[in-house]
């Protein structure tokens, strides 16, 4: 929904490059998840008891209706009723943001309701059968930028500055319940709080692998460094950080001499092996109003940074520079984030939309 500067993207014709080194490495990255995930579902570990998710489980886990269609129609309707409760900014309220209590690196987190419906077919007999794999939190946007598929929770170092994270309670919901279902049916005994941790914030390790890839290009691109964050547990993967380091080089470097405008650049820039660039730009499911402004944009903060680190002097790219740069000007006199009611949060939000119209204004 926060497709903010481009519209309806057209097709076009330009060739994409094939990059062979990087996909072996973003294939070597995908087993290194898949081990990481497969051992954090087995794990013992649990979330602290006052972890928001706890909270937010007392009420998108109880039992809405026997039938699970009736269930998730009623969990859609208390939605925005649930967000209130627990500070989730949403269409029709903005929310004040967390600290650092979902990827514990001391950011300010900004929460947002991204409802991606579940269509009614996919519950058949009384149930949902691909539970395990549902993803209600996902991190849509951060600063860090190392390849390691660390779990939320367990950030590696003390805060990136910040984090947009997309909440979903009515998925939550869902998956709660089968899981409560699948423990019995197994004759299994778990806590809420391994729930929570070993499925919930497992399923988000994916997510923050695609927002730290987007930071890693757009420091590149700047000349920065990026972080090598090495395993320090019993999980044994394999290290691809330098050989990613080069090929993300070589690709930046390709598309920097090719005649891409910034359609052509998001859909030939890779993240992984099946998604470009062009991935963030409906992240979040939810419709656009003043409360919520701010804090799409704020997702797209990062890829409009690369965008414009991009730009080229010809102005093949001079309507979406256009709409960028009127959108960030009534997003400057839009009151939307003083709802947010955080005097830090506020200017964070405030600055970093700066930062983008200063950069539209350089070239």
């Amino acid at each position: 929904m926060q497709n903010l500067i481009f519209g309806d993207l057209p097709d076009f014709e330009v060739s994409k490059v094939e990059y062979p080194k990087l996909d072996y490495v973003l294939r070597g990255l995908e087993a290194n998840l898949e081990k990481v995930l497969n051992y954090e579902r087995r794990n013992s570990k649990v979330v602290a008891s006052d972890h928001p998710l706890l909270g937010m489980l007392n009420q998108a886990g109880q039992m809405l209706d026997a039938d699970i269609r009736f269930h998730y129609l009623a969990a859609l309707d208390l939605n925005d009723k649930w967000c209130a409760a627990h500070d989730i900014t949403t269409a029709s309220k903005a929310a004040s943001p967390y600290l650092g209590e979902f990827l514990n690196g001391g950011d300010i987190e900004f929460l947002i309701s991204s409802v991606d419906r579940i269509p009614n077919s996919k519950f058949v007999n009384g149930g949902y059968a691909d539970w395990i794999n549902l993803t209600p939190v996902r991190v849509v946007a951060c600063n860090y930028h190392d390849s390691y598929p660390w779990i939320p929770g367990e950030a590696p170092e003390n805060g990136n500055r910040w984090a947009m994270i997309a909440i979903d309670l009515p998925m939550l919901s869902i998956m709660y319940r089968e899981w409560v279902k699948f423990l019995k049916k197994e004759n299994l005994e778990e806590t809420r709080s391994a729930f929570i941790r070993n499925y919930v914030l497992a399923n988000a390790i994916k997510s923050l692998q695609m927002a730290k890839q987007l930071v890693r290009l757009t420091r590149m691109k700047q000349g920065l460094d990026v972080d090598h964050v090495r395993s320090d547990s019993e999980i044994s993967v394999v290290d691809y950080e330098s050989r990613l380091v080069k090929a993300q080089y070589s690709m930046i470097k390709d598309n920097s001499l090719r005649d891409l405008n910034w359609v052509e650049l998001l859909q030939n820039t890779k993240i992984d092996l099946d998604q470009d660039l062009g991935y963030f730009l409906d992240i979040i499911e939810t419709a656009e109003t003043s409360q919520n402004r701010w804090a799409l944009a704020l997702s797209q903060v990062h890829l409009w940074r690369f965008l414009l680190l991009h730009d080229k002097t010809d102005g093949v790219n001079q309507q979406y520079r256009e709409r960028l740069q009127r959108f960030l000007y009534e997003l400057k006199r839009d009151r939307g984030v003083n709802g947010i009611r955080n005097y830090q949060a506020v200017n964070l939000v405030r600055d970093e939309l700066e930062r983008i119209a200063q950069l539209c204004k350089e070239r």
